[in-house]
């Protein structure tokens, strides 16, 4: 397949990034650890964990972004929040919780469908969160492909 990343990438995300996590049901769950930056006020470093559940037919059922706890100061000070105050931007750092605009879509073609992309390491707006999308898509599908 011809991945958005080089065939290398892929195999040092799949190895150090990637988590196969216990099955549910009939999904295959998987967690991928992202360490980013915000891309003003001199980079605030933050962490990401992007989920997924693939069921047999490699068929995206739930995907969705989760700022853990320990995160969740730099991840606020990303120029998108309304506030660098945890409280305050309670309701931006919630809204990485709701499901991915790819749900029920087969993953391969998710994986090569071109979106708007942009490779800073935030979070702020909708090219950014394409292309870690992108990171995630492309390494689960490649992580599946290798058994």
């Amino acid at each position: 397949m011809n991945y958005p990343f080089a065939q290398r990438v892929l195999e040092k995300w799949r190895t150090e990034r990637l988590e196969r996590l216990e099955d549910e049901e009939d999904l295959q769950c998987y967690r991928f650890r992202f360490e980013g930056s915000t891309c003003t006020n001199g980079g605030e470093p933050f962490s990401a964990r992007f989920h997924m559940k693939v069921d047999k037919d490699a068929i995206i059922r739930k995907a969705w972004i989760e700022i853990p706890d320990d995160s969740r100061k730099g991840a606020c000070q990303m120029c998108a929040s309304p506030s660098g105050d945890i409280e305050e931007a309670r309701d931006f750092l919630k809204s990485f919780e709701k499901d991915a605009d790819f749900i029920n879509r087969a993953l391969e073609e998710t994986v090569l469908e071109e979106w708007d992309l942009n490779h800073a390491g935030c979070l702020c707006r909708r090219p950014m969160i394409n292309q870690k999308w992108k990171m995630v898509l492309s390494t689960v599908h490649y992580d599946r492909n290798q058994d």
